[in-house]
């Protein structure tokens, strides 16, 4: 370069020394820059990766209690001694509702007991029926005709032929 008497004031060299250096210097500021935005995206990344694995994890527990809750609720409610006579009632409010079991306790302590076949079972008290099986009793040996042998039947057709 030259300066207005066209003198130059720095040599090739030197302009040649500072480029380099300049272009060092911005080589080494990219990579630095690089390096930082590389890691600043990678522990984002790794943040957003842990936080996805963390939900993950974490509905597969809550899913596993929430199992297990409702589970213990079904079984609390059927198993109840207010359930007892009451199994229809019982089982739609274990199955079709998420009526807790204290409530479930009481809306089945004061509903009717089921009736199911306890009209049928008197009706067939009331009337006599037979006995039958091989215990009933009733056949004797003399009421039972008896069973020919072969040799008898054939003895029998011989005479009918003769």
């Amino acid at each position: 370069m030259a300066n207005a008497a066209g003198e130059k004031k720095h040599t090739d060299e030197q302009l040649e020394a500072a480029r380099t250096t300049a272009r060092a210097e911005g080589k080494a500021e990219g990579v630095t820059e690089g390096k930082a935005a590389g890691k600043a995206e990678g522990i984002a990344e790794g943040k957003v990766a842990a936080k996805a694995e963390g939900v993950t994890e974490g509905e597969k527990t809550g899913r596993a209690a929430g199992i297990k809750a409702e589970r213990e609720r079904v079984g609390a409610i059927l198993g109840c001694e207010e359930a007892k006579d009451r199994g229809k009632q019982a089982l739609h409010l274990a199955l079709q509702t998420d009526t807790n079991v204290e409530d479930a306790k009481k809306l089945l302590g004061a509903s009717a007991k089921e009736v199911g076949n306890q009209a049928f079972a008197q009706l067939m008290a009331t009337h006599a029926n037979p006995k039958v099986g091989l215990d009933a009793g009733g056949d004797s040996a003399a009421d039972k005709p008896r069973m020919r042998t072969a040799a008898e039947i054939f003895a029998a057709r011989k005479q009918k032929q003769a």
